[in-house]
């Protein structure tokens, strides 16, 4: 297994950046994947925590796009510790 740097797998070409246009469809998709239907009172309270910032704006977009709007983030999810930087990224080989 290499590790490597976020900056440097990208250069690799081993991660790529999703345009605009892949990420509304990705939320589109999940959009349309509710259990819950219409019939969901979308002023309930959700408190959301992002791991380390992780999935913040994919998750609210989803619920905000989905006509939910009482979403709380908790703020001291979304700071990348010390610990945490740079990424790396695990690439099986």
């Amino acid at each position: 297994m290499k590790l490597w740097i976020f900056e440097e797998g990208i250069q690799a070409g081993l991660i790529e950046i999703i345009s605009e246009e892949v990420f509304d469809a990705y939320i589109s998709t999940v959009s349309n994947e509710s259990l819950a239907g219409n019939d969901i009172d979308k002023s309930v309270k959700i408190a959301y925590t992002p791991l380390h910032g992780a999935g913040l704006r994919c998750v609210t977009s989803c619920l905000e796009r989905n006509g939910f709007t009482n979403i709380a983030v908790v703020k001291e999810t979304l700071i990348l510790m010390e610990i945490f930087q740079p990424v790396l990224i695990q690439i099986l080989r």
